[in-house]
């Protein structure tokens, strides 16, 4: 691409890119990790005709959960409910032609709740991290519940 001074890289990541809560922790990283790399090469790749769209949804009606393994390697085979809630897959496909079509850098595919954690988490730090510390809380309480 950089010979032929044309291209277009699309790289899929995630909100957990931007965004890490909690149980998530090598999840979140990989998408962090991978958020840095792409913004670096895109910056990197300023003198060239080769551009990068980072592509960053949130959770999406897919048997991502279904297929997950559990801590003992066995599929969790159930579909969690921010999955089965989550956006349908056609529309992502073709919101994420249209920036590719457009050329964007840049494609946040999520509802409104995880873009103003994002904000939260940029302006208001502490506020972010007390926000996923009951969260995480919360979920603690939930697995003893279920015990």
């Amino acid at each position: 691409m950089i010979e032929r001074n044309s291209g277009q890289i699309v790289v899929i990541s995630s909100v957990q890119g931007k965004l890490a809560i909690p149980f998530r922790s090598a999840y979140a990283a990989s998408k962090h990790a991978l958020q840095a790399f792409y913004d670096t090469l895109r910056a990197e790749l300023v003198k060239t005709n080769v551009s990068v769209c980072v592509i960053s949804p949130g959770y999406i009606k897919t048997n991502l959960s279904i297929n997950a393994l559990t801590a003992n390697g066995s599929k969790y085979n159930i579909t969690d409910e921010t999955t089965a809630t989550g956006m349908e897959p056609e529309i992502v496909a073709q919101t994420i032609k249209l920036a590719i079509i457009r050329n964007d850098k840049e494609l946040l595919l999520s509802p409104v709740l995880p873009k103003i954690a994002i904000i939260i988490r940029a302006l208001f730090p502490n506020l972010y991290f007390y926000l996923m510390s009951n969260r995480a809380k919360r979920l603690y309480k939930l697995e003893e519940n279920n015990l």
